[in-house]
């Protein structure tokens, strides 16, 4: 999934949740659930410091390697359940809506899904993605551009703009 779906669908979630069931979400709620709805994707910022495993893979080792890296491990994040057991902040629970709701949604529709159980288990989870099951990058992008699942996400991340202009 693109960022734009990454960061719409959790927001909208916690929105309509807010909305439901008069929770005391925040703007400082909001931010934090965005940020960490994209955080496993950060990793391309390592990609960026790490230039001698373009020259010895090739320019595009980053897409074929990318769902493989701890970042995107879902038992990498258990640490935040512990933290939030332990003191129950909202601000951690946005945190673990964000990382996790990015592990589903990558998980539907991806080049190759996510690990769940890695490293118990190196099976990928990968759920509807006929039309771009086995591509990556820029190849994974245009047929992705091209799934109904990117129109929702476009509708998606513009309903959430809408949202965060008028509404909070």
């Amino acid at each position: 999934m693109l960022p734009h779906g990454h960061i719409a669908y959790p927001f909208l979630a916690v929105y309509i949740a807010n909305w439901l069931f008069g929770l005391h979400i925040t703007a400082k709620h909001y931010l934090i659930l965005v940020f960490f709805s994209i955080v496993p994707d950060l990793d391309f910022l390592l990609y960026r410091l790490l230039p001698w495993k373009k020259k010895k893979y090739g320019e595009r080792w980053f897409d074929k390697e990318h769902h493989k890296w701890a970042s995107h491990w879902p038992l990498a994040y258990l640490f935040l359940f512990v933290i939030y057991v332990i003191n129950r902040s909202s601000i951690v629970l946005m945190m673990i809506i964000g990382v996790y709701s990015h592990f589903i949604l990558d998980s539907f529709l991806s080049g190759d899904g996510i690990m769940w159980l890695f490293p118990f288990s190196r099976k990928y989870l990968n759920l509807i993605s006929s039309k771009t099951k086995g591509f990556m990058g820029m190849e994974w992008v245009k047929r992705y551009r091209k799934t109904l699942m990117f129109k929702f996400d476009v509708i998606a991340f513009l309903v959430s703009i809408f949202i965060l202009i008028f509404r909070i």
